[in-house]
């Protein structure tokens, strides 16, 4: 009986391990953009985009281009509300030449961040938190069209 118990035990465990290491598999194949891109921010609200061109120039990300037709990659800032001065922000990253989607970051909140703007808060917290720390540790792996 009690080998029956330590061999479910050892089978339970080998289960958790793999179902680990293929959930850290998929986290590391995400694919980043390349320090060398040049990115065209956008968003639905222009200041937003300016904001985040201001973050990703403070902590020299990529090189920012004025112009979608001069991009390797167009980077979607979305912000939307989800309570009282509390916003939730994530970015689209696609292709300028294409258009197809690369990639999408996991959403930021303004929650945490007393401000009395929190889109500009939750912006700044994606671009810090989701961007600056993930994107480029993991360089490069997307291949952009030319």
């Amino acid at each position: 009986m009690l080998q029956l118990i330590k061999l479910q035990c050892l089978v339970f465990l080998s289960l958790i391990s793999s179902s680990c290491s293929i959930v850290n598999a998929q986290a590391t194949n995400q694919p980043t953009i390349p320090a060398s891109a040049k990115v065209y921010v956008t968003s639905e609200r222009d200041y937003l985009a300016r904001i985040a061109g201001e973050e990703i120039k403070k902590y020299r990300l990529w090189t920012l281009t004025d112009q979608a037709s001069e991009a390797d990659v167009v980077m979607d800032v979305k912000v939307r509300k989800i309570g009282f001065n509390d916003r939730e922000a994530h970015a689209v990253f696609s292709d300028a030449k294409t258009g197809t989607k690369l990639t999408e970051t996991p959403t930021v909140n303004s929650l945490m961040r007393f401000t009395f703007a929190p889109r500009r808060g939750a912006v700044r917290k994606l671009i810090r938190k989701r961007i600056q720390d993930y994107y480029l540790q993991n360089e490069p792996t997307v291949a952009v069209s030319k």
